[in-house]
């Protein structure tokens, strides 16, 4: 009895040799393989790295950044490339001003000198902004909602003018003159109307020679009470008619005329036609118009003050991405992952050597 348990024992000591053994040069194993990923392949920097940043207005870099950088590695670097860690810290929000900054990894196969990306980003982009203020500062008067406004007060202007010298040279105000008129044109425009129309609403029979009176008529003009009433119904057009009503009081017709003709010119411009302005509006043409305004004046605020914002880039030293190895935490880990790798294996063949060892 004595001899079979000192045979059992010595087995049971060479078994678990083995696994000590086995144990001992996985652990061997995995922990030089795991310290050489972690040196050589976590820390293996693929390509050549720029840190590149800058100031931008309402997101406008970010939204472009991408097509920006697909031209500039088509046509003037042949290299691949490509963009990660892209951040946008919070708008930095104020009544003038929505600024922000915007940064990215940029990731190059082939080595750029650093000030060089950085001049050919600069010149690519602001070149293009200064383009695109220079095309909208040469369309301005035709989309900018002032400028129409003012070339409408101006138009008017000359409009009421030629009626104003329509009526007063006409047969008709000849033939019943008004006092004459000191003030604007539009002023004294308003007046002769408003004088001709109280006459028409105030002509009546009995009062016949009161009208001539009031007509300033000279004792051998006697005009019936018909015949003035109808040489100011045949005149109407020319002292109270629809277009004469709408020019005076400013707006109306007139008004959406005018923005009409206006909207009719933009989409017929070059500008609109070389130019993508996605701007659905079923609204009336002056609000239609001046959606349109607002938003290529915000396009062109945001230009000019891009072009102040250049593009800056660092490049980024292999060192800088690094990572230490933590012997203590990577052991530990190991220590864990061989000693169940070592129990599942004792598991599986501890029966099948203890046979063999007999």
């Amino acid at each position: 009895m004595i001899i079979v348990k000192n045979i059992t024992a010595l087995i049971k000591k060479k078994i678990f040799s083995i696994y000590v053994v086995f144990g001992f040069v996985l652990f061997m194993i995995l922990f030089s393989f795991n310290y050489f990923y972690n040196e050589n392949v976590l820390n293996l920097r693929l390509g050549n790295q720029y840190k590149v940043y800058a100031d931008q207005y309402d997101n406008y870099k970010r939204e472009i950044h991408k097509d920006l950088l697909k031209y500039i590695f088509r046509t003037k670097f042949t290299t691949l490339h490509r963009v990660k860690d892209v951040n946008v810290p919070s708008y930095l929000i104020s009544f003038k001003e929505k600024k922000s900054q915007l940064s990215f990894t940029l990731v190059l196969n082939d080595f750029v000198d650093r000030k060089k990306l950085e001049d050919t980003i600069n010149e690519e982009y602001i070149g293009r902004l200064k383009k695109n203020i220079r095309v909208l500062e040469e369309n301005f008067h035709i989309y900018d909602y002032k400028s129409v406004i003012n070339s409408k007060n101006e138009a008017r202007n000359n409009e009421i003018e030629k009626e104003y010298n329509k009526l007063i040279n006409s047969d008709f105000a000849k033939k019943y003159p008004v006092a004459k008129c000191y003030q604007t044109k539009e002023n004294c425009l308003k007046k002769i109307r408003n004088y001709y129309i109280f006459v028409l609403e105030n002509l009546t029979i009995s009062n016949a020679d009161n009208v001539r009176n009031f007509l300033s008529m000279k004792k051998n003009e006697k005009y019936s009470i018909s015949e003035i009433y109808n040489d100011f119904n045949s005149n109407l057009e020319i002292y109270n008619g629809k277009k004469l009503f709408n020019l005076l009081e400013g707006y109306g017709e007139y008004e959406e005329d005018f923005f009409e003709n206006k909207l009719t010119e933009f989409e017929q411009s070059q500008f609109y036609k070389i130019y993508s302005i996605n701007e659905i509006c079923n609204d009336k043409a002056r609000i239609c118009f001046r959606k349109v305004s607002d938003k290529l004046n915000k396009i062109k605020y945001i230009h000019e003050k891009e072009v102040k914002l250049p593009w800056k880039v660092q490049y980024l030293l292999p060192l800088e991405e690094k990572q230490e190895f933590k012997l203590i935490i990577q052991s530990t880990k190991i220590l864990i992952f061989t000693l169940l790798i070592t129990y599942i294996l004792f598991i599986l063949t501890n029966k099948f050597l203890t046979r063999k060892l007999k």
